[in-house]
């Protein structure tokens, strides 16, 4: 299975003066070209768009970043450098590369809390700072980041990852939902049927 790379448009986009120096030219050219436009509503255009840069730029710096340690299956550690927006899955691909690890998409990000004893694995659309920030000032909370072959189970075969009574009850009902919309006053279920699922 071949495993793309995540979007990292959640992580911070550098505007250097270059490409901000890039972008106000292509607008004016653009501006110019519009035979539409007065030279008054071109130079009101051109601040408006020096005005957005100047707030694109300002929520970048401002944006929040934390620097978390992570457990590799071998307990070693890495500290990432994780910002506001970026998903689980981003993160996991962050460490795959800086532990020069396989790629595959069964990397999972585990949240361990040590105070409760539990462990649950971070969706792969799930804000990691976010999660972060949840955690009390004074944890013994990790994140742990290690390989789950059976990540994606219950979507590639959902009829082995449910118990076969859960299944029998859901083919029961879908039977007698069909049957009620089929207007029968009786509801048969065939033999074969009940001998299948009821054990």
């Amino acid at each position: 299975m071949t495993v793309p790379n995540p979007d990292l448009s959640g992580a911070t986009e550098q505007l250097g003066p270059e490409a901000l120096a890039q972008r106000l030219s292509d607008k004016a050219e653009e501006l110019r070209n519009d035979p539409s436009l007065t030279e008054e509503e071109r130079e009101q255009r051109l601040k408006e768009e020096k005005l957005r840069i100047g707030i694109e730029k300002m929520k970048l710096a401002h944006k929040k970043r934390v620097a978390i340690k992570v457990f590799n299956p071998d307990r070693s550690n890495k500290t990432v450098v994780v910002e506001d927006g970026m998903t689980t899955n981003m993160v996991c691909h962050l460490l795959v590369v800086k532990n020069h690890f396989d790629e595959s998409p069964n990397w999972v990000l585990v949240e361990q809390l040590g105070d409760v004893s539990l462990e649950r694995e971070l969706e792969d659309h799930e804000n990691v700072v976010e999660v972060h920030a949840s955690w009390p000032r004074e944890h013994n909370n990790v994140f742990l980041f290690k390989q789950n072959e059976k990540k994606y189970d219950l979507f590639e075969d959902p009829i082995v990852s449910f118990h076969v009574h859960m299944c029998t009850v859901l083919m029961f009902h879908l039977l007698f939902l069909f049957c009620r919309n089929t207007s029968q006053t009786t509801y048969v279920l065939p033999r074969q049927l009940i001998l299948k699922w009821g054990h």
